[in-house]
């Protein structure tokens, strides 16, 4: 694996790696989302034992008084709400660490291209420094003019602009990383590239509306809805309502069919991803094929230099270009993967939550 430098340390000292998967392992144990998921499981491990005590009351045979039917469908109603809001808060316990996991993994795409970017923009200075030393010797023999010799030193001055912009770009976002790791000192660290194979994925419509199906019931808002709508239809079930009970069962029918337009916009937005995975491929494709034209240009470039007829610098400069389309193509093979895996996760596995 290719180790992505994001440390400015100047001891000496070999850098300490940080890999993707430790990342995550930081980032969920830090996580307070999580901590307080599992405070509120704690809570209703705790009320379950009460429930069981209170059964147990319940079932001593030869006890009657008027309000123990009463008494018991409220505990059944407790212990379902309980066995309920247990489901819920584990999805969500794995929910959030799937997420969690999305998030690092974005962020360190985004911070391996960036520092990847900012080496490779300080290639184009360095280029465009020597243009400029080439013109300022073509300026003083009166081959360009004034006007053409600034254009170039305000080009260079821009870039360099640009440069601390991306710069700070780069801090950001490891910054944004700290905040889920909360390292005391990032920089002294070097990440483990995540690699990426270009592998496009192909389903048929059956198998498409299977996994937008499969998203519509995974999804935590539409299972958080779901089972509150559950816990309303059990009160009204059990005549625990307060109120009219018609007017109770008109707002579980009402939650139920937001519900089911709720569904319907996810598997809408599960089609629309694969539709924007497939547009990605083509663009990759393309991409593909500019390099492999402009590898045989820079090839017949070379003979030509052979023999006098192009300058260095316009070898130097097709060589550039070659490299931006190879930056271009890889970035985009990353970010089609990462969006491949962002569906897969939450869509195709995601009755696996």
């Amino acid at each position: 694996m290719a180790l992505t430098s994001i440390g400015f340390a100047q001891t000496k000292q070999v850098p300490k790696t940080l890999s993707y998967e430790k990342a995550v392992e930081l980032a969920i144990k830090n996580s307070l989302d999580i901590k307080q998921i599992d405070r509120k499981l704690q809570k209703i491990e705790t009320t379950n034992k009460e429930l069981d005590k209170k059964s147990e009351r319940l079932s001593i045979p030869g006890i009657d008084y008027p309000e123990k039917e009463d008494d018991w469908n409220q505990l059944l109603y407790s212990l379902e709400k309980e066995d309920k809001e247990k489901k819920l808060n584990e999805f969500s316990a794995r929910y959030t660490k799937r997420m969690l996991e999305d998030t690092i993994r974005n962020l360190f795409h985004s911070i391996e291209f960036s520092v990847l970017d900012l080496q490779d923009y300080d290639q184009q200075i360095q280029l465009k420094q020597k243009e400029l030393q080439i013109a300022k010797v073509r300026y003083s023999v009166g081959k360009i003019s004034r006007y053409d010799y600034d254009l170039i030193k305000t080009s260079l001055e821009g870039m360099k602009r640009t440069k601390e912009q991306k710069r700070l770009e780069l801090q950001k976002q490891k910054l944004e990383l700290n905040k889920y790791l909360r390292l005391n000192n990032l920089d002294e660290y070097t990440l483990v590239s995540i690699p990426y194979q270009y592998q496009p994925i192909t389903l048929t419509d059956a198998e498409l509306n299977s996994h937008a199906v499969r998203a519509s019931h995974t999804n935590m808002d539409v299972v958080a809805k779901e089972n509150g709508i559950s816990l309303q239809q059990l009160l009204i079930d059990q005549n625990l309502v307060l109120g009219n009970r018609k007017i109770q069962q008109e707002d579980v029918y009402i939650a139920n069919t937001e519900n089911l337009k709720l569904k319907e916009d996810i598997r809408e937005g599960v089609k629309r991803e694969y539709a924007n995975l497939k547009l990605t491929e083509e663009r990759i494709e393309l991409l593909l094929y500019r390099k492999e034209v402009m590898k045989q240009e820079l090839q017949n470039d070379m003979v030509r230099l052979k023999y006098g007829k192009i300058s260095k610098f316009s070898i130097e400069e097709k060589k550039m270009q070659l490299s931006e389309l190879e930056r271009q193509y890889t970035e985009s093979v990353k970010e089609y993967e990462l969006a491949k895996i962002h569906f897969q996760n939450l869509y195709v596995s995601g009755s696996n939550l």
